[in-house]
């Protein structure tokens, strides 16, 4: 049965809202209370059930790559926290090229990130929720998606002709549910269409499959419904693929699935679970498509007629994204750390973070941090410009900092990591602690510096900076007393004396005068 609904235009023109199926996918072990791998509602569009019936109609553009415009909006709270590292999208981009790059579909930034401070966008629990975010906020002619603290209790969601929703926990550099969601945004379902919202177990399996599968409608949220096709009943797809075209997801070279919940696969990459089709035959569902719900770890394909499904509906429906076709520009180097260098000394309140400008980048995303791990952030930022000023850190603290190139087509890319250490220059440090002591100080340009040695038992390495951090002098004392001697070249002001033994760092300045 079909259940078509048709609204007045004045409607469709101010709200689109599709009807939407929140699923309960669950398995013995899983709660109602986790997460559910996707919201993305079953349904046929008109498009989708002609292709069915007449893929030969419609252009798959060859071996030609499709470039597609992505438009990213990182939503945080009110007083806006709580975004996405940048980082993870970054990941998550190089992770859906390289799904996709079988297909020849690769995709591309449309503009900026955007931040949008809504609490309740970002944590909401309905769809609909969802829906008016994207409807206010969505980029015309792009993939729009939104990376939200709940994603109405998904790893994601797509509404068509709206967006996607990622939960932020399911982005990174290993997790295929945005592949999966990019996925129903080109017209493709999952292999299992028809069992959403069942469990089938082993108390199922005793049984053959029933021939048909009726959606339980208490499962849709309250909707606005276009003239869009909603799902009613679904043949189940046979083992011998007799009704491939007409049952599930009317894809022929997608097996029978029937696991609506998230499951591990075995060594040959299908489920654990043994099914049984409606004429009693035995299988497993294949977890290397990325439309099931199989773990990560066990996807690693479209299928075939998967991406020829992709292919058209991109080059014959959404033919407006297909602006920008010039190939990406690669980046082959690393970023070059200029200031500060490896392990260098600067003013704890005003530190300008620079780097050589990396070919072919456009943006840097620049990350500081006090952890080696960078697993907490002090800075997650994407500029420019080869630069960043940074103030206000915390003195005599090591702080980690890293680069990272990229450009809106080449996300695949390496950061280059150094450290520093931050003082108050302003400040005089007591070296005594270590058995040093200075003379003279102040000191004239031109004259010696006296190091005199008091109680030092092992080698001290002894480095002089300026205030902008760059170093003077590098060296080692192992007597009992050093002279250094101040360059006649040298401006009068302030200089930073700085000793490191072992993992003690202390340092005193002194002030060269005429």
């Amino acid at each position: 049965m079909k259940l078509i609904f048709e609204f007045h235009p004045f409607f469709m023109r101010k709200i689109i809202i599709l009807s939407i199926i929140a699923f309960s996918f669950m398995n013995i072990a899983i709660s109602q209370e986790e997460v559910h791998p996707c919201g993305t509602p079953n349904y046929f569009s008109d498009w989708d059930l002609e292709y069915s019936a007449h893929p030969e109609k419609f252009t798959r553009g060859g071996d030609s790559i499709l470039y597609i415009p992505l438009s990213l909006h990182n939503v945080g709270s009110d007083q806006g926290s709580g975004y996405l590292q940048n980082s993870r999208i970054l990941e998550s981009l190089c992770r859906i090229n390289e799904d996709f790059k079988p297909a020849n579909i690769q995709f591309f930034l449309a503009g900026n990130i955007t931040y949008i401070n809504n609490s309740a966008w970002n944590n909401h629990q309905e769809i609909l929720t969802g829906a008016d975010m994207m409807l206010k906020n969505n980029i015309k002619n792009s993939v729009n998606i939104y990376y939200n603290s709940t994603a109405a209790g998904n790893g994601g969601y797509n509404l068509p002709y709206a967006g996607i929703s990622m939960l932020k926990t399911f982005v990174n550099a290993t997790a295929h549910t945005l592949t999966h969601e990019l996925g129903h945004a080109f017209s493709v379902q999952h292999t299992f269409l028809g069992w959403e919202g069942k469990v089938y177990d082993n108390n199922f399996y005793k049984t053959p499959a029933p021939q048909k599968v009726t959606y339980d409608y208490t499962l849709f949220k309250d909707s606005l419904i276009t003239n869009k096709t909603i799902i009613d009943t679904a043949f189940v797809e046979l083992v011998d693929g007799s009704n491939c075209a007409i049952a599930a997801d009317k894809t022929c070279d997608t097996k029978a699935d029937y696991l609506a919940y998230r499951w591990p696969c075995n060594s040959d990459g299908t489920s654990m679970q043994l099914q049984k089709d409606p004429n009693g035959a035995d299988f497993r569902s294949d977890g290397t498509l990325y439309m099931t719900y199989s773990n990560d770890a066990c996807q690693n394909r479209f299928s075939n007629d998967q991406i020829a499904r992709m292919r058209a509906n991109i080059l014959n429906k959404k033919k407006d994204m297909l602006y920008n076709q010039s190939p990406p520009i690669v980046i082959s180097t690393n970023p070059i750390l200029i200031f500060p260098i490896d392990s260098q000394i600067v003013q704890y309140d005003n530190v300008k973070l620079n780097w050589d400008a990396t070919p072919n980048a456009t943006s840097y995303l620049v990350h500081l941090s006090r952890f080696k791990a960078m697993d907490i952030l002090e800075v997650d930022t994407i500029v420019t410009a080869n630069s960043l000023n940074v103030k206000k850190l915390i003195k005599d603290r090591v702080y980690y900092w890293r680069v990272k190139p990229f450009n809106e087509k080449y996300f695949c890319t390496n950061y280059t990591t150094q450290l520093f250490r931050t003082v108050d220059f302003t400040n005089n440090i007591d070296i005594e602690e270590i058995g040093l002591e200075l003379y003279p100080n102040p000191i004239s340009m031109g004259n010696d510096i006296q190091i005199i040695n008091n109680n030092l038992k092992e080698d001290t390495n002894l480095k002089i900076y300026n205030t902008n951090g760059e170093l003077i002098n590098n060296q080692t004392i192992d007597g009992n007393s050093t002279m250094i001697h101040i360059p006649e070249n040298l401006s009068t002001g302030l200089y930073l004396l700085q000793f490191n033994q072992k993992n003690k760092v202390v340092v005193k300045k002194i002030n060269i005068v005429n």
